[in-house]
């Protein structure tokens, strides 16, 4: 899979841009990528995922909550959520 940026369905839903880059379908599976655009405040309630979930800041802060504990990073902070795990 290769895409340049802005090439590759997105979606505006939750209060923000969902891009998606490469799909389980591109990648048989294995993964899922998407770039999300948020505003502040913005981005999806508490969730579990049955596959694990990891996210790298690029630009602006966010605060990210993992099984009741908050953490919060700017860009080049990576955070990753094992499945199942609420977030």
């Amino acid at each position: 899979v290769a895409r340049q940026p802005g090439q590759g369905a997105a979606y505006w839903m939750l209060g923000g841009l969902y891009e998606l880059k490469a799909g389980s379908a591109d990648t048989d599976g294995a993964l899922t990528i998407m770039e999300m655009t948020l505003p502040a405040g913005m981005g999806p309630p508490p969730h579990r995922h049955p596959g694990s979930e990891s996210v790298y800041v690029l630009e602006g802060r966010i605060r990210y909550h993992i099984e009741g504990e908050q953490f919060e990073g700017g860009p080049g902070a990576f955070f990753h959520v094992p499945q199942g795990t609420l977030s």
